[in-house]
This record gives C-alpha cells, sequence and structure tokens, in this order.
C-alpha cells in the first residue's frame, strides 16, 4: 500500500520518470510492430521467390505441396520502383531573380554531385521497394564527418517507430529509431580523460554495461529472421534514438533501464527532423501507410496454387525408365551405356502399320532374347501407348526394359505411326 499523495514513480528521480515514460512508447510500438512483422516477413519471402506454410516461415511444402513457382511480387515490385525512380535522379534549382541564375545553377551542380557520391539511385530504389513490403519507409539525413558531407541513409519500418496520429509529417510530436551498436562503438562515444575526442556517454557507462552485450536480435535486421555472417561475430546493444520535438531534446534509452544513457539537444538545429517518411498508399487512419504487397496477395496466392499444380501435372507426365535387374548382367554398364544413348537404334523389322509400345505387358512365354524377324513385330497382348519405343542392339537385352511414356504427341520425340494400336483392355 502507499501512502497518501505518493505514487509509484514518487522515488524517481525527473530523469528516471522521463525515460520509463519513454520506455513505455517504444514497448507499445514493438508490440504493434512485431504483428506487422509476420506479415511483413511472408511478403519478403514471396520477394525473395521462397514461400512459407502455415505459420512456419522460410519452408517449403515439398513437392506434394505449395512451392513458389514464378516470382510475381518481385516482378511487379520491380516494374512499380522502375515507373517511381528515374534511372538517372537530377534536381534543377530556378530562381525568378536574373542576378541568381548563376547561383542557382551553381548549387543545382552541387546537389547533384552530392547524390551521385550517395548513389542516390540505388537508395530511393531500396526505400520505394521496402515501402511496396512494408507500407513505409523512412529516409534519414545525417552528416558525415568521416566525408566531410551529408549522407541519405533508408531505414526500414521495423527499426522505426513514430508519432503516426499526427495529421501530416510536420505534426509528428517524437520519432524513434532502433540502432544496434556493438562495444566497441560504444567505448568511442565513452568520455575519456585527456582525449581530443568529445564523448556523449560517461565515463562509467561500460562498468554498468557489462554483461548485457549479447548477439543481436533477428527482428532488428529481418523480419524473416535471416542475419548475415558478419552480424553473428560481434555482441550487440540494442539503443533506441528517441527524438523528441515538442522539448526539442534527443534521448538515447536502453532496454530495462528508466535513466537515459544520453539526453542532448537535436542534433542539426537547422534541421530539427531529419526524417522523411515515404508511403505511396494511404490506409485512410494514420501515416502509417499501406502495403502493395498486402493488397495483392491472395491473387498472387492463387496464381502460385495453379502454377504448382500445373508443375505437379507436368512432372506426372514425364516419361519414366524401368530396367529388369534379372535380364541384365551388368546394371551399371547399361545405365551408362543408355545415358549415351548408344544403345538405341530402329530395328530392321520395324514397320510403320504396326507400332511398338512405351510399355509392355505380353502372356504366355517370354519373348525370344534377340529377336531378329523382318516380318513384324513380336505381338502382344495389350498395349497402352501410341508412341514409338527404340529397340536395343545386340548383345544387350532389349526385354530388360520397360519403358512408360505417356501418349501426348507433344510430349514425345517422335512422330506418331500412321496406324494407331488397338486399345483392348
Amino acid at each position: 500500500m502507499y501512502e497518501r499523495n505518493s505514487s509509484p514513480n514518487s522515488s524517481l528521480t525527473p530523469a528516471e520518470r522521463r525515460g520509463k515514460e519513454i520506455l513505455t512508447v517504444i514497448q507499445h510500438h514493438r508490440t504493434e510492430v512485431d504483428v506487422e512483422a509476420k506479415e511483413w516477413a511472408k511478403d519478403l519471402l514471396a520477394y525473395r521467390n521462397k514461400f512459407w506454410k502455415g505459420n512456419k516461415i522460410n519452408e517449403n511444402d515439398g513437392p506434394h505441396g505449395t512451392t513458389m513457382q514464378a516470382p510475381y511480387l518481385h516482378s511487379f515490385t520491380d516494374v512499380m520502383v522502375s515507373n517511381i525512380v528515374p534511372p538517372h535522379p537530377a534536381v534543377d534549382i530556378r530562381t525568378r531573380r536574373t542576378a541568381k541564375k548563376d547561383a542557382a545553377k551553381l548549387r543545382s551542380f552541387y546537389v547533384n554531385d552530392l547524390m551521385d557520391k550517395d548513389n542516390a539511385v540505388w537508395k530511393l530504389r531500396r526505400a520505394a521497394a521496402l515501402t511496396s513490403i512494408m507500407g513505409r519507409t523512412a529516409i534519414k539525413m545525417v552528416w558525415s564527418s568521416k566525408r566531410s558531407r551529408p549522407r541519405c541513409r533508408v531505414v526500414p519500418a521495423n527499426r522505426f517507430y513514430f508519432d503516426s496520429s499526427a495529421e501530416e509529417w510536420d505534426d509528428i510530436r517524437y520519432a524513434i529509431e532502433v540502432v544496434p551498436m556493438t562495444q566497441k562503438e560504444i567505448m568511442g562515444l565513452v568520455k575519456k580523460s585527456g582525449s581530443k575526442k568529445e564523448g556523449i556517454y560517461k565515463s562509467t557507462l561500460m562498468d554498468e554495461l557489462k554483461g548485457e552485450f549479447k548477439p543481436l536480435p533477428t527482428w532488428v535486421d529481418d523480419p524473416t529472421g535471416k542475419q548475415e555472417a558478419s552480424r553473428k561475430g560481434d555482441n550487440y546493444i540494442v539503443v533506441y534514438e528517441y527524438y523528441d520535438f515538442v522539448e526539442k531534446k534527443m534521448y538515447h534509452m536502453l532496454d530495462g533501464r528508466n535513466e537515459p544513457i544520453f539526453t542532448g539537444d537535436l542534433p542539426y538545429p537547422h534541421l530539427e527532423n531529419p526524417f522523411y517518411l515515404v508511403s505511396l498508399l494511404d490506409n485512410l487512419t494514420d501515416l502509417g501507410g499501406l502495403s502493395h504487397a498486402q493488397m495483392i496477395r491472395e491473387p498472387v496466392s492463387r496464381l502460385n496454387e495453379l502454377m504448382t499444380m500445373a508443375f505437379e501435372h507436368t512432372k506426372l507426365l514425364a516419361p519414366t525408365l524401368f530396367i529388369h535387374k534379372n535380364r541384365i548382367d551388368n546394371v551399371d554398364d547399361f545405365v551408362t551405356a543408355l545415358s549415351q544413348k548408344s544403345l538405341w537404334t530402329r530395328p530392321s523389322w520395324w514397320r510403320r502399320s504396326v507400332s511398338s509400345t512405351s510399355r509392355m505387358f505380353w502372356s504366355g512365354a517370354a519373348p525370344p532374347r534377340y529377336p531378329s524377324t523382318t516380318r513384324g513385330c513380336p505381338t502382344f497382348s495389350k498395349s497402352l501407348s501410341s508412341s514409338p519405343s527404340h529397340c536395343l542392339r545386340t548383345p544387350v537385352d532389349r526385354w530388360a526394359t520397360r519403358t512408360w511414356q505417356p501418349s501426348l504427341p507433344w510430349l514425345t520425340r517422335h512422330r506418331r505411326p500412321a496406324t494407331l494400336p488397338s486399345r483392348e483392355w
């Protein structure tokens, strides 16, 4: 029981109280994104020409189930991105003042040069493709001290949370980016005495974080659970960068810690919100957007099932060779010679009026071992196919093989005989 006029947060410092509020917001977004990530995982696997089974992803159904036969989603996304992103994007800055035309041309050249150096074409195509799958993507502008120029970064939806209840993007109250950092990266930002490089974290932070660096969770990289080999070699800690556009503050939060490990002003005074939201479809509810993949998922699934049925049907119609081992001295030599197509020839007794069968059944006594008659083919009791078969040269026994082959003319290599055999069963 608490005393009168007391609360569970009364013993917390103002920094811890504010950090607890931020962690509550982060947890709500994590729960919502985890639900969306299950759908993103299916669409990402379909985009990569894979399929899923029930709730299990990254697993095929097998030869008698549904498998991905055609990358419909990838084709749709590629065509859409090609129509949205030009092959050579460029900026043309114009001015209404005649005296400023030279300055406008100079700035156009400067901006286009930065876009070329930053590989803007690839990043715009990646942002558009992720938006088609996830419904939204963020583009973040940062300053690179290594290259001494601004850079553009693509932040996928599973690593970016924001105030989606705002009416417009300029009205959002906060934005959160999930940033995985290694132990060495954290140490590089810790304040050190006598160092010329200024740090942002307190000097005792590494002692407080002992044992908290662990292998990176798979949800940070890819909703499907796929992780690059370079991520498996180091231990990480997930840092949440919280941009508060109401207080004009920035916080760095960790799971399980109420107090922020960093509190400071927004990094860019002239660009308070460094994020730009990319959303192609409006869900008519908030700024979260709508996924193209979600809209075409059911039609694509139906098309994939039809392709799977056609594929399985085609496999069942493929010719199959059966070998009678008791009538062959060396099975390995026979299969080798058969694969080289050196044993098949047309016998001298072949006639157009009579067709041998691909699958042969005989009654009574066994046929002669090496038939040499030139007046006709041996008589069989039943005939199941109209496709002509070749005979084996001596001394290999031609009766050692029985071949099942469909009677569809478009599936056979040989011409159909002039006279079809009887189909009495």
